[in-house]
């Protein structure tokens, strides 16, 4: 999943681009396990002394590049007492493909969106509601993420009548919504979505189409050259 500060999350289907992680220092992979056991014993102690997690809180915004090497307990300890500059690092840090880091994840993304002010920007509101949507449904929480998933896609369509630059962020959540659609068994209602897709962005409607097809492969009635 790509992700720029001011764009729509992706969905976890194949098509979509791995997510672009904060640049800076790199771990090299012989020392990933001492320093994910490192973060660990922070994260404990961070749990019962608040000293110590405002050093870890300092440590990972310093350098970034520790986030992507977060497990279960470090996410946690961030999602419940880290400033929310932080937070909002991590959530963009974290990897798709582990997964004892879904719930995590999803409950992140969810703290984000209930901290938000009632006076908060659209834009932040609607790029909130499509991470939540993405790691609920990455979670496992397909039907409940709905909600969100469509909330995003209503505020980017607002927010891209008023203004076009916002048309690549409405036809991500487009995507979205129609992948969760089509996995949640509702094909007429994802191609519903598909034929706006196609409209804004023909590769998001390829990949689309490709996660229609991978969760009703009886159906094969969409040319792709419409």
């Amino acid at each position: 999943m790509r992700y720029a500060a001011d764009g729509a999350a992706r969905s976890s289907e194949p098509c979509s681009i791995p997510l672009t992680l904060p640049r800076g220092a790199t771990v090299k992979p012989d020392e990933m396990l001492p320093v994910q056991r490192g973060l660990t014993v922070l994260a404990a102690a961070g749990s019962r002394h608040t000293d110590v997690a405002d050093w870890l809180f300092d440590l990972l915004g310093t350098q970034p590049s520790l986030l992507t090497h977060a497990n279960a307990e470090v996410v946690r300890l961030v999602a419940i007492r880290a400033p929310t500059q932080l937070q909002v690092q991590m959530q963009d840090a974290l990897p798709r493909s582990n997964t004892d880091l879904l719930r995590p994840a999803r409950d992140l993304a969810l703290r984000l969106l209930h901290a938000l002010p009632a006076d908060a920007p659209a834009a932040q509101r609607a790029q909130r509601l499509a991470w939540a949507g993405v790691r609920m449904s990455e979670a496992g929480d397909r039907r409940a993420a709905l909600k969100p998933t469509r909330q995003a896609a209503d505020l980017y369509r607002r927010l891209a009548e008023a203004e076009p630059a916002h048309l690549p962020d409405l036809a991500m959540a487009l995507n979205n919504l129609g992948v969760l659609l089509s996995q949640l068994g509702d094909r007429q209602a994802a191609l519903r979505e598909y034929e706006i897709v196609r409209r804004l962005d023909s590769k998001l409607a390829h990949c689309l189409w490709a996660a229609i097809q991978k969760n009703d492969p009886d159906y094969n009635d969409m040319p792709w050259s419409n």
